[in-house]
């Protein structure tokens, strides 16, 4: 009898931290997204790890679906403008164009597509961070978002090769009136 009161006891107690901590996490994401649905624009500095090649720039975005970031070293650059990627390699002289979907950067330029991400995502803290960790089509992707951050912190994924890729954002700057001409696609002259 005092074993069944015991287990009674330990299930209330899991049962009171579950919806605890289920409010907890509802409460942090309806935040974040109501911080998110407030941006049109945001201008940040980055760091980026592909599998241990390290490079760093700045980017611009313009919600919906638009983004340009420039590589420190010079000779790269992405623009993304609705349906068209293309990442220019100044080093090489060449443009390639993708289909923008293709890429998990159209997840982050699509405020619709990253509010469900967050809503479906598992919410942990880890350090001074807050992780939204979800999974698109078996690809694990991390969101992070430090509680002072304009927009998001960063993000981290591993994509279909198993390529593990960290992009850390630094000085985000929200609401920016962005000339569109920054996210004009280049032509093949």
């Amino acid at each position: 009898m005092l074993g069944n009161v015991k287990s009674s006891n330990f299930i209330a107690f899991l049962v009171i931290i579950s919806f605890q901590t289920n409010l907890w996490s509802s409460e942090i994401k309806g935040k974040f997204i109501d911080k998110l649905l407030s941006i049109n624009s945001v201008k940040f500095d980055f760091d980026q790890n592909n599998n241990g090649e390290k490079e760093s720039g700045n980017c611009l975005i313009s919600f919906p679906s638009k983004m340009a970031c420039k590589y420190s070293d010079g000779n790269k650059e992405i623009i993304i403008n609705n349906k068209v990627m293309a990442i220019i390699d100044k080093k090489f002289d060449k443009i390639y164009y993708y289909p923008a979907d293709r890429s998990s950067l159209s997840l982050i330029l699509d405020k619709t597509e990253l509010k469900n991400l967050i809503l479906k995502s598992n919410l942990k803290l880890s350090g001074d961070k807050f992780v939204f960790e979800s999974f698109i089509s078996n690809n694990k992707i991390n969101l992070m978002y430090n509680k002072g951050m304009n927009f998001l912190s960063g993000w981290e994924i591993v994509d279909d090769f198993n390529n593990k890729i960290i992009f850390t954002i630094k000085n985000s700057v929200v609401n920016l009136n962005l000339n569109s001409s920054i996210f004009r696609i280049p032509r093949i002259d």
